[in-house]
């Protein structure tokens, strides 16, 4: 699968723009690695997905950048939606530096949902940094009855969903809820499934959107204005996309804003790189300061233009703080936030 990337150039910039801190080594964290040890990256799908494709980038090119040069080894461990993997990279791999791994965007929410099968706490991982968000959108096809979100409160839309508790249906479940919109959530449809039944009338439009699967797939769904886009997830606006309101935009109250906000978190985590809880200082540095130096290297840049890969890095101490806000929610906000979801009360 080839996951190409919105305006990439552009997006570049964007990234560029992205001030790590940077400073050096420490000489512990230089030390770190001594050449001779290997590292295994845990990816938690199968071959050829948008995480698998992520993973590889980061184990041909992250080596490099860390004291020793060790090597990188991609291993693939689906099921469950990365929970396997997760699972595995939080409580059974080497607390070393010697294990890393790529999981789903969506294991703090999933946490917070009290999804069950969750053996880990995902605040606790060692969060080393994100390589790219993800820009999900609801859209209507240029027929459908209405423009925009605010006239989506007024008309009833047919938009087309995947199964239950994916962001496709807990973004229209919540948005009807919390802002009134009458966005009628048909259900059963994969992403591209729900793609063809937006362009064959079927339904008026899909919460299934990515920004850069349009761009790489549907450019002339925008350059033909073919589909309207409503709304936008994130906790800001894409720099493409500035004309179109996030999620939390619609919100009427700080309570409401605070939900939205959760469950925009998953896209802002996006395609990230973790470690096991509990790694030793030394080798935490070391991993996220040579994640951080893996975007200023020329020849990564290149290599993510020829995987057609979206660049738009977090430091491991800011997705860090990402993560953590699940955890400041009160007890009332997330009752509230399952309910809405319809996931169970207990077991988170």
């Amino acid at each position: 699968m080839k996951i190409n990337v919105h305006a990439f150039a552009a997006r570049a910039a964007f990234a560029a723009a992205i001030v790590f801190a940077l400073g050096r080594f420490s000489e512990a964290a230089a030390q770190a690695y001594d050449g001779k040890e290997r590292i295994n990256l845990i990816i938690g799908y199968e071959q050829g997905g948008g995480y698998d494709v992520y993973g590889r980038f980061v184990a041909q090119m992250l080596g490099r950048q860390l004291p020793g040069e060790p090597r990188i080894v991609p291993q693939n461990m689906p099921g469950a939606g990365s929970l396997k993997a997760a699972n595995y990279i939080y409580n059974i791999a080497p607390k070393d530096g010697t294990a890393i791994g790529t999981v789903s965007q969506s294991i703090a929410f999933m946490q917070l949902l009290g999804q069950k099968g969750i053996q880990f706490d995902a605040a606790k991982f060692s969060w080393i940094g994100r390589m790219s968000d993800v820009v999900s959108l609801i859209g209507v096809w240029h027929t459908a009855p209405v423009k925009t979100i605010e006239e989506a409160k007024t008309k009833e839309v047919t938009i087309a969903v995947g199964g239950a508790l994916s962001g496709s249906v807990l973004y229209v479940s919540f948005l009807n809820a919390l802002t009134g919109t009458k966005l009628k959530p048909i259900a059963g449809y994969t992403g591209n499934q729900s793609h063809l039944a937006m362009e064959r009338g079927e339904v008026d439009g899909s919460s299934s959107l990515l920004w850069s699967a349009i761009h790489a797939q549907y450019p002339y769904w925008i350059t033909e204005n073919k589909v309207r886009i409503l709304v936008q997830v994130g906790l800001e606006r894409h720099p493409e996309l500035q004309d179109v309101p996030l999620v939390t935009d619609l919100a009427t109250n700080e309570d409401d804003r605070k939900v939205l906000s959760a469950i925009s978190s998953s896209d802002v985590i996006g395609r990230s790189l973790l470690a096991p809880p509990g790694l030793p200082r030394e080798r935490l540095e070391a991993l996220r300061r040579g994640f951080e130096a893996m975007f200023r290297n020329p020849e990564a840049i290149e290599l993510a233009k020829r995987m057609k890969l979206d660049l738009n890095p977090l430091s491991g101490e800011k997705l860090t703080e990402v993560v953590a806000q699940s955890n400041q929610l009160s007890p009332e906000l997330v009752a509230k936030i399952r309910k809405l979801a319809g996931a169970e009360e207990s077991g988170g």
